[in-house]
């Protein structure tokens, strides 16, 4: 048959919690404390999400929560892909697409702390690069499912934590020429799709102060940003893009008072 018989059926549909760490799970890190303030803030945010622990995420990047955040916001953009990927190899019977997209998931979930649906995944990859075992593929029908879902209640508790969004720094008010750089990268990045270039915009632009107009059209921006909803985020950032490269152009606007 297509499938092996190396995994057991078990009960429950929990987000990864229900199924046992297996013996050769990947391995996890002893916990550390945070080493500095925004770490702390960090942990204490995720510390109730089911299947996550955010000290071991956080000790794969030696406590640098910028750097922790990043891995989580492109854990987010990219589990579901992948969820989906998995589904669609087990239906199609493709042994070796199923075995990369269970590794990858390991991988990802192991980077971001979540050891017990990390040790899932590794299960679900050994059993499918398992061709000498023989039997029948139900369990793994069953299994699947309940692995992807609890992957996806990971995913979805991230984004609403609101902990994956920087701590708001001081602001400085600044020009429209300055401004309308800040928005054009931010434009950029979200049509490239690139998190860590999206993040970086933002955080620039979260220091800036244009004007209150500005604030509350950037507003909604940064909440589509939050979720990774990039396509929906560029139609709302150009129309404030080119109303502050109208001003510039003018010298008038938030110019006039800088």
């Amino acid at each position: 048959r297509f499938w092996g018989g190396k995994l057991k059926k078990r009960g429950g549909g929990g987000g990864g919690t229900a199924a046992e760490p297996a013996a050769d799970a990947v391995p996890a890190p002893e916990k550390t404390e945070p080493s500095n303030t925004t770490a702390a803030l960090l942990t204490a945010a995720l510390r109730g999400i089911d299947g996550l622990d955010p000290e071991k995420g956080l000790y794969f990047f030696a406590g640098d929560a910028k750097g922790y955040r990043s891995a989580l916001r492109q854990f987010c953009m990219s589990s579901g892909e992948e969820c989906r990927r998995l589904t669609e190899a087990l239906a199609a019977e493709d042994r070796e697409t199923y075995r990369q997209g269970a590794h990858a998931l390991k991988g990802g979930l192991a980077t971001v702390g979540a050891v017990e649906l990390s040790a899932w995944a590794k299960r679900l990859e050994d059993a499918a690069a398992d061709t000498a075992a023989d039997a029948d593929k139900t369990e793994y029908i069953e299994e699947t499912p309940r692995f992807t879902a609890g992957v996806c209640r990971l995913a979805e508790a991230l984004r609403e934590s609101g902990a994956l969004t920087e701590p708001r720094p001081p602001r400085e008010k600044t020009c429209a020429e300055r401004f309308h750089a800040e928005l054009a990268a931010l434009i950029a990045a979200c049509e490239r799709g690139e998190p860590d270039a999206v993040d970086t915009a933002v955080d620039t632009l979260r220091t800036l102060f244009y004007d209150e107009e500005a604030d509350r059209e950037l507003a909604p921006v940064f909440d589509l940003v939050e979720t990774m909803d990039y396509a929906e985020a560029v139609p709302l950032t150009v129309p404030l893009a080119a109303r502050v490269a109208a001003s510039a152009a003018a010298g008038t606007g938030a110019d006039a008072a800088s």
